[in-house]
C-alpha cells in the first residue's frame, strides 16, 4: 500500500488503516488495525480504515479466517463493519466484542438493510 506504513516480518504483516479521531479526513481514516499470519487476518475495530481492504484486495488474498475484535462500540470503531460486504472473503468474518455472545455478521444484514435486524422490542400502536 502506497504512502502507508507497514511493518513485515517474516510472514507477519501489520498495517495500520486508520488512526483518526471520530470523523475520518482526505488524510486519515478512523480506527482500525491489520494484522495478518499466514492465512489468518485479525482486525483490530473496524473504522472507516476498512475501506482500505475494499481497495486494496490482494492483502485479504489468500485469507482462509477472518477475525475482527471491536473495542468498544464507538461509532468511530464499528462504521466500517458495512464494507464487510464489499471485501472478497472466502468465510464469513468471526467479530469478538465485549458482550454475551459474539455473532457471525451475514452479509444479508447488510444487504437488507436495516429491515433485515429484528428488534425484541414491541412495536407501538399509534
Amino acid at each position: 500500500m502506497t504512502g502507508h506504513s507497514a511493518i513485515a516480518m517474516a510472514n507477519d504483516t501489520c498495517i495500520l488503516l486508520g488512526s483518526g479521531g471520530w470523523m475520518p479526513t482526505s488524510e486519515r481514516e478512523t480506527a482500525a488495525l491489520y494484522l495478518r499470519r499466514g492465512d489468518h487476518v485479525l482486525l483490530v475495530d473496524a473504522g472507516t480504515g476498512l475501506h482500505r481492504l475494499v481497495e486494496h484486495p490482494e492483502l485479504l488474498q489468500g485469507a482462509e479466517r477472518v477475525d475482527i475484535v471491536l473495542t468498544h462500540f464507538h461509532l468511530d470503531h464499528v462504521i466500517g463493519l458495512s464494507y464487510l460486504p464489499g471485501l472478497a472473503l472466502t468465510e464469513k468474518p468471526f467479530v469478538w466484542a465485549r458482550g454475551k455472545r459474539s455473532t457471525t455478521l451475514r452479509p444479508e444484514t447488510f444487504s437488507h438493510g436495516s429491515s433485515a435486524l429484528r428488534s425484541s422490542r414491541p412495536r407501538s400502536r399509534s
